[in-house]
């Protein structure tokens, strides 16, 4: 069982890491996050309470489908952000909350990580053990692609602006969190139940399996971070370019 106990070292740092970077570098407190943003418009307002009906159904669907069993993945532990974050930005009118924006730049990266293991790593599996039907259905296309696209949407309509690398350390201590809630489930189910089958710890590779999901995460949030990067800049590019403009006829007349 030596595996179990790398393992448990691992996410002991992940865990102390995150919680230590978010007490010294709050993610709040960036200068990215106190900028002034414009309100949204009516329309925006009605995109996200459009969001939010529909990840609240789609939510209930999966309650009453599963009898409740759906609270122990991951995917509806990032689904309940979401309807979270939809909620937040409907009593948000003037769109000014910080940690507003904060859980959203968590939620994009786990977003796109959970639709990257879901189809990438976990419909193979059950394709090779012909359950196609668990995930080839409408709740799973709901919470495993079209949240993802919705939350891609929110990005493009909302103004342009950097992201923090502090804001990933929220990412990291949400995913260890449930990791530690995964592994509680798995020892006081009788038949030690793992939500996720790479999650087992009892074998050699596990270590191995932890770390990837770790750089999973980061990568994950570095594509966010750079796309943001990327529009912000674009964004400024055409205002720079004017006030050159301006400066030069200003050269020009004088």
């Amino acid at each position: 069982m030596w595996e179990a106990y790398v393992v448990a070292v691992e996410e002991g740092v992940a865990l102390g890491v995150s919680v230590l970077c978010l007490v010294v570098y709050p993610p709040h407190a960036h200068p990215t996050y106190a900028c002034k943003y414009s309100t949204p418009s009516p329309w925006h307002r009605l995109f996200y309470v459009a969001c939010a009906i529909f990840s609240i159904v789609v939510q209930v669907a999966d309650v009453v489908k599963t009898h409740g069993h759906c609270f122990a993945f991951f995917t509806t532990w990032n689904f309940i952000l979401q309807i979270g974050f939809w909620t937040w930005s409907i009593v948000d009118h003037r769109a000014s909350s910080r940690l507003r924006l904060v859980l959203f730049d968590v939620l994009w990266p786990s977003s796109i990580l959970v639709a990257g293991v879901v189809w990438g790593i976990l419909y193979p599996a059950v394709v090779i053990a012909h359950e196609e039907a668990k995930l080839l259905n409408w709740i799973s296309y709901c919470q495993h692609g079209i949240n993802t696209v919705l939350l891609c949407i929110e990005w493009i309509l909302s103004d342009a602006r950097h992201m923090s690398w502090r804001a990933s350390a929220f990412l990291v201590l949400f995913a260890t969190v449930y990791v530690i809630f995964a592994w509680i489930l798995h020892e006081s189910t009788p038949q030690g139940f793992w939500p996720y089958p790479f999650l087992a710890i009892d074998r050699p590779l596990s270590p191995l399996v932890y770390l990837c999901l770790l750089v999973l995460q980061l990568v994950a949030f570095s594509v966010t971070l750079f796309g943001a990067s990327l529009r912000s800049r674009a964004a400024s590019q055409p205002a720079k370019d004017d006030s050159e403009s301006s400066v030069r006829l200003l050269d020009e007349a004088a």
